[in-house]
């Protein structure tokens, strides 16, 4: 958290109780100017804005050489000699209002208007010294928002101007308190220590308009910047005569618009900064001008046709009504464009202008913004002067404004549609990126592969990538009418996979610094995992020399426009998940066949999609919770497992079993590791995931060993309770081996015993954990599970297995395999040989597991299917890996297999 951190903090603090002061000056000055003056609506507008334009001409004059300071001499030292002047400026303040010099008190707000243009470069200057460019986004979002909420608290305590003992003190105070954090400010160096200053202010104000405009994006991104606080400083200076003379509200209307407005603010950069990730990217400015200019014509229209009341309206009764209501909502949503549109500009600018003319640009910027403000304020005036009513100015407002977002339009044609295509693709799919910073640092030339899920996959991957992409697409599917509607978010290139000359165009494209991107797979998935991977992708990619860009899709094979709706589970909008890796290229050996080559491209793109697959996976996730997030994708009646009896389970029966069971077990049993000595049954998974329902940890005991190795596996990880059946203890004729359990003080439970003990209380807690969807306080690092090794080679062994070890051992296999609903397991194991079988309940695509307690019954399934294990070595050397992946009924889970062959082929 930036507000935790010394890098940050100090410079937060200083920056928002110099704003602080300043807005609490000048608002208390408009205050007594509005409500304790006499004079008319025309000379009170005037005066209101005459002090806007002393407060903006500073700026003008005095930013130049403020960037010249800033770039010259150590900036943390500037700011604490800025921050002693601050002090006196105020303490003549106090002695100019008490000797009733009152027109002083207007050269008092000059001298710390002065004081905020020489501040102003430093701030955003030494942000960038300190802060790296993801932390940018949020820094500015801060700075942008404590400006605001300086604008706020300076106007509710300039509202009280009839307690000057308590605003002069406030303003005296937060001086002194920004003087002393000034002070823990890091180390910020000049980066132009042998810079000249020079005497005439002209020289700089060129010099710094001449480094603004070497780089057009820097000088657009500044005329967006100065748009802006013209705007917003003159809204806010027409919201005192608004309330007092056309909405007819007292004077505690302002502070609740203001508030509104701050939080308006705050809100549009929090959201911002979710959006881009710490991917500096321009792609909201465009619909956020917008909005600002849609919410100004909207300002407009509601005071338009208002008639105010025959008495001025308290508080309360006014935002109760329909028209507080809507004039509130109206005045939020321009603040929350306002703040979407201000971040991204900012920190563009911070991240694209020169490190060593970065003050001085900022000098610039400030410039600008001064001419702006001062340029509108000045139309604002003469407007009043000629009669023009505050409705009029706000229509010729929304004019500008909407002209100024149709000028961005042209600038950025394509943001707009990718910005709205985002906001509507994350309302509807909770769409969630990861890894966006990825895509800056894999460079210009840039080959983004991605899995193929859907039909969406295309949208996706366009809407929410920072830069336009070129999209290789099949001519076939390229002639379908609903791919005109991606044409605004990307722009397609037909490519006919049978024409192996139709790939030297992206090459050309990709040589041209361009970002493409392909699927691998060429066609969209009928598994729900990877399908055959094609190289074309690789060879384009080696043959322009460029960075790959594996990008993950997960969630969008459950919506209906996958190819997957009889195998699984579809909804209309599943959350999907976006994960950007990191950039990485193809390296072939020289001096090899084309042949061979294309087989190395081809080896290494499927190392990448699967490593991307793996990699992309949530490992971090408990066993539990892993088990209701499979509930949630399949549905609760979906049958997932079968033992020897033939009795099966679903997902709903399971947890819920496990709740209860769970609860007593929680009562009954006070330590955390427990041993299971049960067969391979619907019994054991229960009892499994009980005690994982409850943090407990299970250990799976050997109970073909003797009784020494036994005691020793129990003793060796602590455990003091065994949980066992007593038709397991009869059919296996373990008495004697449970009698020297009990002997050595170890309780046992039976689970004949158990279900007949368990109380309605815990059948209720159960119940109600299942509807609360209730998960056990452990961490992904907590140990999940307990084997133990055969001890062949002496004592057995027990070893540890965390939340993530089992979890990376799934996703290692899906990610090479394709499994789904429609395959099925056999597990010949004993549950304490292989805990595979324990997580299958978590796969995304399992539909049940079948359990055979001979291997009579494994050869046989397996004769079936490969015909015959003897041609077993001769059809794995033969074929490709995605082959393997093809046989859809081998799913037989053993350890007879011969695992130097299946190692080969992963």
């Amino acid at each position: 958290m930036l507000l935790t951190q010394r890098k940050f903090l100090p410079l937060f603090l200083t920056q928002f109780l110099g704003a602080l002061n300043d807005n609490l000056l000048k608002m208390a000055i408009i205050t007594f100017i509005t409500y304790h003056l006499q004079g008319s609506l025309t000379e009170k507008g005037i005066l209101i804005s005459s002090v806007n334009v002393i407060t903006i001409l500073p700026m003008f004059f005095i930013s130049a050489t403020a960037g010249q300071f800033a770039d010259k001499f150590q900036r943390n030292s500037l700011v604490k000699i800025i921050k002693g002047i601050e002090i006196l400026g105020i303490f003549f303040c106090i002695f100019f209002f008490y000797s009733g010099q009152y027109s002083l008190i207007l050269l008092t707000l000059f001298v710390m208007s002065t004081r905020s243009a020489f501040f102003g470069p430093l701030k955003y200057s030494i942000l960038p010294q300190h802060l790296k460019e993801a932390e940018l986004i949020s820094a500015n979002a801060f700075v942008d928002t404590s400006t605001y909420l300086a604008v706020l608290f300076g106007t509710i305590l300039g509202t009280y101007l009839h307690s000057p003992i308590f605003v002069l003190g406030f303003l005296f105070s937060s001086a002194v308190i920004g003087f002393i954090s000034s002070f823990f400010i890091p180390v910020s160096p000049a980066p132009r220590p042998k810079a000249k200053l020079h005497k005439n202010i002209l020289k700089d104000i060129r010099i710094s308009y001449r480094k603004v405009s070497e780089l057009k994006v820097i000088y657009q991104t500044i005329l967006g910047i100065s748009w802006f606080w013209s705007l917003a400083a003159v809204v806010m200076l027409l919201i005192y005569p608004l309330c007092e003379s056309v909405l007819g509200t007292s004077r505690n209307a302002v502070s609740v618009f203001m508030l509104i407005f701050a939080l308006g603010i705050s809100l549009g950069a929090y959201l911002c900064t979710k959006i881009l990730k710490g991917v500096v990217h321009p792609t909201y400015v465009p619909l956020s001008s917008l909005g600002m200019a849609v919410s100004m014509f909207a300002l407009y229209w509601a005071t338009n046709r208002y008639v105010p009341p025959f008495e001025n309206l308290h508080t309360v009764p006014f935002f109760t009504s329909f028209v507080g209501i809507r004039m509130a909502i109206i005045l939020f949503l321009l603040a929350f464009f306002s703040g979407m549109y201000l971040v991204p500009l900012n920190t563009f600018l911070q991240t694209r202008a020169s490190k060593k003319y970065l003050a001085t640009i900022i000098a610039g910027n400030n410039i600008l913004n001064a001419c702006g403000m001062v340029f509108l304020s000045v139309f604002v005036m003469l407007l009043f002067h000629l009669g023009v009513s505050i409705p009029q100015i706000f229509f010729f407002l929304s004019l500008v404004s909407i002209l100024v977002a149709f000028y961005i339009l042209t600038m950025l044609p394509d943001a707009l549609p990718r910005s709205i295509a985002q906001s509507l693709l994350a309302i509807f799919f909770k769409v969630d990126v990861k890894g966006l910073e990825y895509f800056e640092k894999a460079g210009k030339r840039v080959l983004l592969i991605a899995n193929h899920t859907s039909l969406l996959d295309g949208l996706l991957v366009a809407a929410f990538m920072p830069e336009r992409l070129i999209f290789a697409i099949n001519t076939h599917i390229a002639k379908k009418w609903w791919v005109k509607i991606f044409r605004p978010v990307v722009s397609l290139h037909p490519l006919d996979p049978t024409n192996p000359v139709a790939l030297k165009n992206i090459i050309d494209e990709l040589k041209k610094n361009q970002k493409c991107i392909i699927f691998p797979e060429g066609r969209i998935t009928v598994t729900g995992s990877l399908m055959k991977v094609y190289e074309g992708a690789g060879v384009v990619a080696n043959a322009a020399n460029a960075n790959i860009l594996p990008v993950r899709i997960d969630g969008a094979q459950f919506s209906k426009f996958s190819y997957l709706k009889t195998k699984f589970k579809t909804t209309y909008f599943p959350k999907i998940t976006i994960t950007v890796l990191p950039p990485t290229k193809i390296k072939v050996e020289e001096g090899v066949s084309p042949s061979l080559r294309r087989k190395q491209i081809g080896d290494q793109l499927y190392t990448i999609m699967t490593n991307m697959m793996y990699q992309s996976s949530p490992i971090a996730t408990p066993l539990f919770r892993a088990l209701l997030t499979a509930r949630k994708r399949h549905g609760k009646g979906h049958m997932i497992a079968e033992d020897i009896a033939r009795r099966s389970i679903s997902y709903y029966q399971l947890i819920l079993k496990s709740y209860i069971l769970g609860r007593y077990f929680e009562e009954k049993i006070p330590e955390k590791n427990v041993a299971l000595l049960l067969p391979n049954s619907l019994a054991n998974v229960v009892a499994y995931f009980a005690l994982q329902s409850v943090g407990k940890v299970p250990a799976m005991v050997n109970f073909t060993q003797g009784e020494a190795q036994i005691l020793s596996c129990l003793h060796t990880s602590g455990i003091q309770t065994l949980i066992t059946a007593e038709k397991m203890v009869t059919l296996m004729e373990l008495q004697a081996v449970i009698q020297k359990i009990e002997e050595a003080g170890i309780r046992v439970f039976y689970l004949e015993q158990v279900q007949e003990a368990l109380s309605y209380r815990q059948k209720w807690i159960g119940v109600y954990r299942y509807y609360r969807r209730y998960t056990p306080k452990v961490d992904s690092s907590d140990i999940a599970t307990i084997l133990f090794t055969s001890g062949s080679e002496g004592t057995p062994k027990a070893v540890a297995l965390n939340h993530e070890n089992l979890q990376a051992n799934r996703y290692q296999i899906s990610s090479v395999f394709a499994f789904n609903e429609s395959d099925v397991f056999s597990i010949c194991c004993r549950c304490f040989i292989l805990l595979d079988w324990k997580w299958e309940p978590f796969y995304r695509f399992y539909q049940e597991l079948k359990y055979f307690s001979t291997l009579l019954r494994c050869t046989i399934k397996l004769c079936r299917n490969w015909c015959m294990i003897a041609m077993q070595a001769f059809f794995a050397e033969r074929i490709p890996s995605f082959k393997v992946m093809q046989n859809r009924r081998i799913h037989t889970i053993s350890i007879i297999l011969n695992m130097p062959l299946w190692e080969r082929k992963n």
